[in-house]
């Protein structure tokens, strides 16, 4: 127990300390825990494109047609997704320069934020928007090792490839195909 809860049991019971009760270093240890982590963005966005968040999964199994990551794109306002199945992370900035230029081009959308983690790709692909001119598109980078903090997204890979297994397994299919069919 705390020190202050030991003085004052003592007290109560009439007990006299002659030692002041010292820090355990032990018992510091024991009690310490991770500060919680806010798992929900508190400014949801207002309109579509104002904010996308993107992530990359990699799957155990390289696909038929030589894809080993997913990359889902998220509009924070609609929920939409786009997937692309990819077969090298460096790819990420190239196929997300397309995707804006598509967005833009398509609906008139300019997407004003990108919500990642601070991985390497994001990096590179925060310096190709900036010299494609895409300097409104503001980056907000989650902290390293918290899936929590883009949740939203995290979450969608694992709704998705449930969907996707459960559709495997109705079809019968062999395990070997199963494996290689995710994409």
């Amino acid at each position: 127990p705390h020190e202050t809860v030991v003085t004052n049991t003592a007290n109560h019971y009439g007990i006299n300390v002659k030692n002041q009760p010292h820090k355990c270093k032990y018992c510091i240890m024991g009690k310490h825990r991770k500060m919680n982590i806010p798992k929900e963005i508190k400014n949801r966005s207002q309109f579509r494109g104002e904010r996308i968040n993107i992530d990359i999964s990699s799957v155990a199994a390289t696909s038929y047609g030589g894809a080993k990551y997913w990359l889902l794109i998220q509009d924070d306002y609609t929920d939409f997704l786009w997937s692309y199945f990819l077969k090298e992370k460096s790819q990420l900035p190239d196929i997300m320069l397309q995707w804006l230029n598509q967005i833009q081009k398509e609906t008139k959308i300019t997407v004003q934020k990108v919500r990642c983690d601070n991985s390497g790709e994001n990096r590179k692909l925060q310096k190709l928007l900036q010299q494609h001119f895409y300097l409104d598109a503001r980056f907000e980078y989650t902290a390293p090792y918290t899936p929590q903090q883009n949740g939203k997204i995290e979450r969608k890979f694992a709704t998705l490839y449930g969907k996707i297994r459960s559709m495997l397994n109705w079809a019968r299919l062999s395990p070997l195909f199963k494996k290689r069919l995710w994409a």
